[in-house]
């Protein structure tokens, strides 16, 4: 793994130096820090922060004691004592780990006051025994008998005397109150109050108030926040993080995680859609930001080059921050991508579409199911059908392929799978494949070599890098357009695989499809270089069916051979010269063919034949095929090459189609020679399937054939 595919998880880390502020805390904690350091109180005070939980409260502390420990002189002198009850969470009674932290401060350093020490660890048993409200009970009576019985209140008076004489000031900081159990808070609460009164001692707290309010309100129905206002002195709200500052903040991580991007992959504009209608009220604190940060940083380099960026970052942000969504959208796909089915025969049409989608957003809170539509809408367009937004974008299945969009149907299983499903072909593989272009060698080989890799659905990779090869076509250099053609026309044929044929499922054949995304890419050039590169991927080439395949296409353009009208001069590949001039060329390649016998071993046979038909004369495949006949292996030969594949929910099935036959043989006369060849022994495996195959689907064929002739 690359430096930069590795994965970089950021702990949720507070900052320590003012000089790394990037949210606008420092000036804030800067004059905190001046109040504290200007402040002698004669009975104690308490700060407190108010702030939501993440949003940087750790980080503003840790400014102040920066800010503190760098002051001039300060007289009297500032003791600070850190306190953090989360640590000790769940561990053991946190009124005497509070203590702890006050004795070991007081008892070390410059600050050392043994006596005060003393007393402190005194208040800290007599404190941490007394089930008074608040405090936590279940101690042991063994527990409570070994305490030391002293007066409370003349304990405390000695302290408050102590620490007047020393003339030091002490500042407790307490953090992450907002992390505890609601008993851990009460009991926090219940030590900050019970020497809140001391003279010289500072208490800065940080808590999201909201927690800590029903936390103090829920045992016995007290009010929290009156609670909170008869301690806290001076109250202060968290200021917002400057705005600008904060997406810096975002979008220089997320430019650090995403690596180089070219501006045709990160679309500014459709990125401030998606950020400002919807991200941005998902990530409001700095802790959100280091949430799907990390949840990127994991799961983003899986699938680099295969997602639209923005779309990932977007899906990843409901998997951190609505996860029932995230998981709604991966398990109802039908519910958000392609286009809707008015009539709900392929997809839940569009009233099924409304209901869903109702019943979704009743799941979100109400405050936030506008920005869930907003969002949901930005990247599932034919939702904007369901919430009936008026809109003049149309829904381009292409183009959203093109982009990785989430919306396409190819591409929407990897966003959920974290990978290429397996058997499946990568962007990177694409685009690898592509690079060999610089020779027609190593590209045919490559491509041959894709026909042994089978995808999950069982059709090779060949085929599927057909499938998607559209979406790269403008990618591809002029300079080898024509190493690729050579390389088609050359080695295409090979490619050719009955399993990647599914009938059933609309699909156009793989000689078709290769036909149009060859014609696709060669349109690319100005007319005599695509004439001169046609010229000699045709001369030099044996793949007579792609050849030929691709040659009809022409021919449909110009309207010749068919009812179809011609289209316009200008959306034609090449001039109708050069079309009867390259027609003429390989029909000499099909005849010398014909004439070795390797005709009959071409993919697709019946379309070579149909080639000929048109391009040259009739009476000479007559000929050729009386021939061909002479022979019984050479007839089922022939035969079987119009053996076709269906496939159902029963499985994949072989049938001989006569109605491809019928053009060039009429089975009625050839019925007879066949029953008499399927008595012979000598037949192998395949040749008997078809002898037996025409045989068995004759009858039918006739009753058919009858019909026909009985409707004209």
């Amino acid at each position: 793994m690359t430096r930069s595919e590795d994965i970089l998880l950021s702990a949720d880390s507070a900052l320590t130096n003012p000089d790394d502020d990037r949210l606008g805390y420092s000036s804030f904690a800067e004059h905190i820090a001046k109040i504290i350091c200007n402040m002698k109180p004669e009975e104690g005070f308490v700060i407190a922060v108010y702030g939501p939980w993440g949003s940087g409260k750790t980080t503003l502390l840790n400014f102040i004691t920066h800010y503190l420990n760098h002051a001039n002189e300060v007289e009297p002198p500032i003791m600070v004592v850190h306190f953090n009850p989360w640590w000790f969470s769940g561990q053991e009674d946190l009124t005497l780990r509070f203590f702890y932290q006050l004795q070991a401060v007081l008892g070390k350093g410059k600050f050392s006051v043994n006596a005060l020490s003393t007393q402190i660890a005194d208040l800290a048993d007599i404190l941490s025994d007394i089930p008074i409200p608040y405090a936590a009970t279940g101690k042991s009576v063994s527990k409570l008998l070994r305490a030391r019985q002293k007066d409370i209140f003349e304990l405390k008076n000695n302290i408050s005397k102590s620490l007047k004489e020393h003339d030091k000031r002490i500042l407790v900081i307490i953090d992450d109150i907002d992390r505890l159990t609601p008993d851990e808070i009460r009991q926090t609460f219940r030590v900050i109050k019970a020497i809140a009164n001391f003279p010289n001692i500072i208490y800065l707290v940080t808590f999201d108030k909201e927690i800590v309010v029903n936390a103090l309100s829920e045992p016995n129905g007290f009010d929290g926040e009156e609670y909170i206002e008869k301690i806290v002195q001076l109250p202060l709200e968290l200021p917002p993080p400057d705005e600008t500052s904060f997406q810096s903040m975002l979008l220089e991580k997320l430019n650090k995680l995403l690596g180089n991007i070219s501006g045709q992959e990160f679309d500014q504009t459709y990125w401030a859609d998606v950020y400002l209608k919807g991200l941005e009220r998902f990530i409001s604190t700095p802790r959100d930001i280091t949430r799907l940060i990390n949840a990127l940083s994991a799961t983003y380099p899986l699938v680099k080059g295969e997602v639209n960026p923005i779309d990932f970052i977007a899906a990843e942000s409901m998997r951190v921050f609505y996860p029932k969504i995230y998981y709604l959208i991966q398990n109802n796909p039908k519910m958000f991508i392609g286009n809707i089915d008015k009539f709900g025969i392929t997809d839940p049409n569009l009233e099924d579409h409304k209901a869903f989608h109702e019943s979704m957003l009743n799941k979100i809170d109400e405050m936030d199911r506008d920005i869930i539509k907003n969002l949901l809408t930005l990247l599932f367009p034919k939702l904007r059908n369901v919430y009936g937004i008026n809109h003049f974008e149309v829904y381009n299945s292409q183009e959203c392929r093109k982009q990785f969009r989430i919306c396409s149907p190819e591409m929407f299983p990897i966003y959920f799978r974290l990978a290429i499903p397996k058997g499946g072909i990568s962007n990177a593989e694409i685009c690898a494949i592509i690079n060999q272009s610089g020779s027609a060698e190593a590209f045919g080989s490559k491509l041959v070599d894709l026909t042994t890799q089978k995808c999950h659905n069982g059709k090779s990779m060949a085929r599927v890098f057909f499938d998607r090869i559209r979406d790269y076509t403008d990618k591809i250099p002029p300079e080898r357009i024509g190493n690729i053609t050579n390389a088609l026309f050359d080695r295409g044929d090979e490619l050719l695989l009955p399993e990647d044929e599914r009938p059933l499922d609309y699909e156009l054949p793989s000689y078709v499809l290769i036909a149009y995304r060859l014609r696709d890419l060669i349109f690319r050039l100005d007319r005599k270089s695509r004439e001169d590169v046609l010229r000699q991927a045709i001369l030099k080439g044996h793949a007579i069916t792609i050849i030929s395949e691709f040659l009809r296409v022409q021919d449909r353009e110009h309207g010749r051979f068919a009812k179809k009208e011609a289209i316009q001069i200008e959306d034609r590949l090449i001039c109708e010269e050069c079309l009867i001039e390259l027609e003429k060329i390989t029909l000499k390649k099909i005849i010398n063919m014909a004439n070795n016998k390797d005709l009959l071993n071409k993919p697709y046979f019946q379309i070579i034949l149909f080639c000929w038909q048109d391009w040259g004369n009739k009476r000479d495949l007559d000929e050729w095929i009386t021939q061909i006949f002479k022979n019984d292996i050479d007839l089922v030969t022939f035969i079987g090459n119009f053996v076709s594949l269906s496939h159902s929910n029963l499985g994949v099935k072989r049938y001989l189609d006569f109605s491809s036959l019928q053009p060039f043989i009429s089975p009625m006369n050839i019925i007879d020679r066949i029953k008499i060849i399927a008595k012979k022994r000598d037949l192998n495996e395949k040749q008997r399937f078809v002898v037996n195959e025409f045989i068995e689907g004759y009858d039918s064929w006739l009753e058919f054939k009858d019909i026909d002739q009985s409707v004209e």
